[in-house]
């Protein structure tokens, strides 16, 4: 009787295992410049950077969870609610709220899951098939991959890489180095002072607005989309830029013309200042615009 006492009483001083639907709130003490990787294949997720060397998690796990993975191992936060390998189309997705040491390096997966992730200063990898992203205050290296979703990412600082298949991107960045991909989805950039930045798009739209640095580099490419390049300040570089059938080239920048090129194309070749950067601007079928001030 003893035993089946002392039984007893460890089971009740056990947390009990998490199940679908349930809300949760634990935390665990780590690094503060540790890795977090956060996996949730529905719902919505929002990840904060706070002082604290914890991580905490809070809200209602996914209706169909089969449980919740929080382990600390060597510096590594692993994170995952746990879903059944089939039959994930009926119920609510979670619900939850993360928190971070600042200094973290977050990657984050989801399948169909919105996530917003801020106050972030040791990299930020998120990866979402349908869920939309928005990122607001990252520095270091961001990489940022989503299928259908859109993108929103505010005062980020550090190298950025961007990519979609369907969903719009609207950066308003400060950072040296941007490239950016996207297959049908709009792309608005607004940069503060960079040195490089790539954008390769298919039939999307590209409008972008910064300041390009001394000896800096552009290269925006499309297939069937028009371009929009607006220099918010006074630009050292060398321009060359091509249009295909059906597209047109308007120049604000300097008083030079496009020519036509045989046999249905457009070119314009200018520099600006001592031409210490290069800008390269292609589309097959689609106008470009070159503009000047604010």
């Amino acid at each position: 009787m003893r035993l089946c006492r002392s039984i007893l009483f460890i089971l009740a001083a056990l947390p009990a295992a998490l199940q679908a639907g349930d809300e949760v709130d634990q935390q665990r003490t780590v690094s503060s410049d540790g890795v977090v990787e956060i996996q949730n294949t529905r719902g919505a997720v929002k990840i904060t950077g706070w002082e604290e060397d914890v991580v905490r998690i809070s809200g209602e796990l996914d209706d169909l969870a089969t449980g919740l993975t929080f382990e600390v191992e060597d510096g590594v936060t692993l994170i995952r609610v746990d879903m059944p390998k089939r039959d994930i189309n009926h119920g609510d997705g979670s619900d939850l709220h993360i928190r971070v040491p600042r200094r973290s390096r977050v990657e984050f997966d989801g399948v169909s899951t919105d996530v917003v992730v801020s106050e972030i200063a040791g990299g930020t990898g998120v990866h979402s098939v349908s869920g939309d992203v928005r990122a607001l205050r990252l520095d270091n290296r961001i990489r940022i991959k989503s299928v259908s979703g859109e993108v929103d990412v505010g005062q980020a600082t550090g190298k950025i890489r961007v990519s979609t298949v369907s969903g719009d991107m609207h950066l308003d960045l400060d950072t040296s180095e941007i490239a950016v991909d996207a297959v049908s989805g709009e792309v608005r950039l607004r940069l503060g002072d960079f040195d490089r930045l790539t954008v390769s798009t298919v039939s999307g739209d590209q409008d972008v607005a910064g300041h390009l640095n001394d000896s800096g580099h552009v290269s925006m490419r499309s297939v069937n989309g028009e371009m929009s390049l607006r220099f918010s300040d006074k630009v050292n570089a060398q321009i060359d830029v091509k249009t295909g059938p059906g597209g047109d080239i308007s120049n604000h920048m300097t008083a030079d013309e496009p020519e036509d090129v045989f046999p249905v194309q457009m070119k314009l070749r200018t520099t600006l200042g001592d031409g210490s950067g290069t800008v390269t601007m292609n589309t097959v079928n689609g106008d470009i615009k070159l503009l000047s001030g604010r």
